[in-house]
C-alpha cells in the first residue's frame, strides 16, 4: 500500500479512517459481548432448572429405595407364615 505524506491529508484520511474501522470493531466486540452476557444468563436459567429437577429425583429416588427397604422384608416372609396354618392370601380351607 503506497502512502503519501507530502501534504499530511492522505496520513491524516488514513488514520481518520483507521478510528473509524477500528470504532466499528469496537461496537462489534462490545455487541458480541452483550449477547454473550445474554446467552450465559439464559443457560444459568437452564442450568438452575435442571438442577432443580435433579433434585427432586434424587429425593424420589431416596424414597423409593427406602420404601423397597421396608417393604422387602415383609414380603419375604408371608411365603414362611403360609406354612403355619393359613396360606398366602387368606385362612387355610380345613381348620376352624
Amino acid at each position: 500500500m503506497y502512502v503519501s505524506y507530502c501534504c499530511g491529508t492522505t496520513l491524516e484520511a488514513a488514520m481518520g479512517s483507521l478510528r473509524d474501522e477500528l470504532a466499528c470493531r469496537e461496537a462489534d466486540a462490545h455487541t458480541q459481548a452483550e449477547e454473550l452476557r445474554n446467552r450465559i444468563d439464559e443457560l444459568k436459567q437452564q442450568l438452575a432448572a435442571v438442577e432443580e429437577r435433579l433434585t427432586r429425583l434424587r429425593i424420589t429416588r431416596e424414597t423409593v429405595d427406602g420404601v423397597l427397604a421396608e417393604t422387602v422384608p415383609v414380603a419375604a416372609e408371608a411365603p414362611e407364615r403360609a406354612g403355619e396354618g393359613e396360606a398366602v392370601g387368606g385362612p387355610s380351607l380345613g381348620r376352624a
